[in-house]
């Protein structure tokens, strides 16, 4: 019974262990951290379980201890602060650390610095859009006004991952009122549609019959009598024209 007892003190200790994670976080273009972003970095585990978390001070340093468990890595998030579901399921910047770097953080504290482009951290930024106007009701002998109508507006996709697909697509999708994203995600065909350097160079190897109309009379009749013979190749034959 003692000795059992002392096993389970052993591993609720080894349960309780802490670690330390710090550094500092760089955004491109930018000196600090703009106050706006409200940067949070996250530490998940293995289950999606919080193990710690710590806002980023505005020169762009963060320390804070997690919980330790053994034997399993660890998912390092940064992002605006928010909920945790939402920031759980955000891919945008995350990066795994290994069991054996959590596992030194017990002991030394784990220094982990990170450089964030630009093209990614700007889509944080919040922005402030005034939007105005009437909402009208269209019918066979008019319009009317719609009283108490609820406009809603909604923040979808911001992140820079659909900017490529997008830019690539720009003369297919510009006349477009809605963009589907199996649009954006499809391959382009290969090769493009349309008549390639192939097709014209046998287009241009096709065989061409020519119907000569004979030259009209000159006024004075000089040219009425005249007679020309001349060779041409066109398509690989050779034809004559009198």
């Amino acid at each position: 019974m003692v000795a059992g007892k002392k096993d389970n003190e052993e591993k609720g200790n080894a349960s309780q262990e802490e670690g330390r994670l710090i550094g500092t976080i760089e955004l491109e273009g930018v000196n600090g951290i703009p106050e706006e972003l409200n940067l949070v970095v996250y530490l998940f585990g293995s289950r999606g379980q919080l193990l710690g978390m710590e806002e980023v001070a505005p020169k762009g340093e963060y320390s804070f201890t997690f919980k330790y468990i053994g034997g399993t890595g660890a998912d390092l998030v940064i992002a605006p602060k928010a909920d945790l579901d939402t920031v759980q399921m955000s891919a945008v910047f995350r990066r795994s650390l290994t069991a054996e770097e959590l596992k030194s953080a017990v002991q030394v504290s784990l220094e982990k610095n990170w450089y964030i482009a630009r093209i990614i951290w700007s889509p944080w930024l919040p922005i402030t859009v005034c939007v105005g106007g009437r909402v009208r009701k269209l019918t066979n002998v008019g319009s009317c006004p719609v009283p108490f109508v609820k406009v809603e507006i909604f923040d979808v996709d911001r992140e820079a991952c659909w900017w490529p697909p997008i830019v690539n697509r720009w003369e297919n999708l510009i006349d477009k009122v809605v963009i589907h994203a199996v649009d954006l995600l499809q391959e382009p065909p290969f090769p493009p549609v349309g008549p390639g350097p192939v097709e014209r160079i046998q287009d241009l190897a096709t065989p061409v019959e020519l119907n000569p109309q004979p030259i009209p009379p000159d006024v004075s009749g000089r040219l009425s009598s005249v007679r020309f013979s001349h060779r041409f190749t066109i398509g690989g034959q050779i034809s004559s024209l009198r």
